[in-house]
């Protein structure tokens, strides 16, 4: 596996269930058996795009989990220091959001970052508040929610309600907590759209389940099945529309079992997955007697799939993936690269491209 490619977005939906489900899904069979060592990037790569971020020298960037775009904006979300960064489209320093605290506006703890129409939402799952604030990082509003309503993941819907997604089971009642439904801006639940009853391993990630779409559709992935959803953010409809099968066994096949850890037999599970407009492209952690990681692509267009190992960077200006992240532009992978790991694994390139611990580099793979 790339030294730098972690995962792209990840996801989680629960696959039995329900709720207003309808079914158009294909099945894609993947096979471990036949795994090639590389496979060129230009071959599902149409165009590679760079914005160099900077912040001011008395700044700097800690662990980035989120990369989002709106409008003119570019926001980085800073899990380890807890705040948001806002740029312009061409790299240039705003403002910062957000703060840890005590105070007005001010959160214990940061679970993620998500945008709505003009606001920008931190939530303190552990406190069970949601944070609005402006662009320019005035405090908004403060949401409250019952303890009762743990979500894995969260986003804001066009009409200001928000889609919850609970993938982490109760210790207690591992049945509950775990599907899909709406949250309005008063922290009521007002509408469950697929609840999940059956027990199998939780697949913790850092990464958002939600994938972004077109035509007013997102995307909900779930590793251990290998099932994945559409969502229609204008009539709520909820689609299965693609089921990934493995020669390794799911791990959603375990049933009964709550975590990975208790798993003794070869298990795999889809960690990653990006489903652009005409490939299928995603990433396998294999549990096998010789465990690796494995990239998938299949061509919705030729309707074959690849199998490999790792990517050759046959593309002028590449030489590694990146550390992939959250972000809200389909059709795209967006990975970044920062001082430290640049300066380990690429001493070369961090002279070159005169890194330092203010900078950042975010790249936009977009898939053909």
């Amino acid at each position: 596996m790339n030294k730098y490619f972690y995962v792209v977005i990840v996801f989680c939906l629960l696959a039995c269930s329900s709720g207003d489900k309808t079914t158009d899904a294909f099945t894609v069979h993947v096979d471990f058996s036949n795994c090639d060592e590389s496979y060129p990037l230009s071959s599902f790569i149409d165009s590679v795009h760079s914005i160099r971020l900077e912040l001011p020298d008395s700044l700097f960037f800690g662990e980035v989990s989120d990369v989002l775009f709106a409008d003119t904006n570019i926001y980085v979300t800073d899990s380890k220091q807890a705040v948001v960064y806002r740029f312009n489209s061409t790299g240039e320093f705003l403002n910062k959001i957000g703060s840890r605290g005590g105070g007005p506006g001010e959160y214990t703890s940061m679970n993620s970052c998500f945008l709505g129409k003009d606001v920008v939402f931190i939530d303190d799952l552990s406190a069970r508040q949601i944070y609005s604030y402006t662009p320019d990082g005035d405090f908004i509003d403060r949401i409250s929610f019952p303890f009762s309503f743990v979500y894995t993941d969260i986003m804001c819907l066009p009409d200001g309600d928000f889609l919850c997604h609970g993938l982490s089971p109760d210790s207690e009642e591992p049945e509950k907590n775990r599907g899909l439904w709406i949250m309005n801006s008063k922290g009521e639940k007002i509408k469950t759209i697929l609840s999940i009853t059956d027990v199998y391993p939780y697949i913790s990630s850092p990464f958002s389940s939600f994938l972004p779409g077109e035509d007013g559709l997102i995307y909900i992935c779930e590793p251990p099945t290998g099932m994945t959803y559409s969502f229609n953010l204008n009539n709520h409809e909820l689609k299965e529309v693609l089921r990934q099968r493995s020669d390794v066994k799911m791990i959603s096949e375990f049933k009964g079992m709550t975590n990975d850890f208790s798993v003794k037999e070869d298990h795999t599970y889809c960690y990653t997955l990006v489903n652009s407009d005409h490939y299928i492209f995603s990433l396998w952690p294999l549990h096998t007697e010789a465990p690796m990681w494995a990239y998938t692509l299949y061509s919705k267009v030729t309707q074959k799939m690849e199998v490999f190992k790792d990517t050759s960077f046959d593309i002028p200006g590449v030489f590694s993936l990146g550390r992939s992240v959250i972000s809200n532009i389909p059709n795209t992978l967006v990975s970044y690269f920062f001082d430290e790991t640049i300066r380990e694994y690429f001493p070369e390139e961090h002279e070159k491209l005169k890194m330092k611990e203010n900078i950042l580099i975010v790249k936009k793979f977009v898939f053909k």
